[in-house]
């Protein structure tokens, strides 16, 4: 026979679980929709990107592109409470 304090040991497990559970699910919709709204800003700004701009500033973090394409590649990933206007900071010669 189960005692009392044993149930209840067992009822506050259960709460914490679905507890954890229900944060786990929420944080990855919210996730999602951050994604989202990256994938929406990087087509944005890859839009204002000169085709021979090999270096591009965002207004706060600096961007190597691809020649091919003038993808973004890779960038710093600085936090910045302003920003400054965005513009291409290097060209690639020819």
């Amino acid at each position: 026979m189960a005692t009392k304090s044993g149930v209840l040991g067992l009822i506050i497990g259960l709460i914490v679980v679905f507890t954890a559970i229900s944060f786990a699910g929420s944080e990855e919709s919210s996730n999602e929709s951050s994604d989202i709204s990256k994938e929406y800003e990087v087509r944005d700004i890859q839009n204002q990107i000169p085709k021979n701009c090999s270096v591009w500033f965002d207004g706060c973090n600096t961007c190597k592109t691809n020649q091919e394409n003038s993808e973004l590649m890779m960038c710093t990933k600085m936090a910045c409470s302003s920003y400054e206007e965005s513009m291409c900071r290097e060209f690639f010669t020819p």
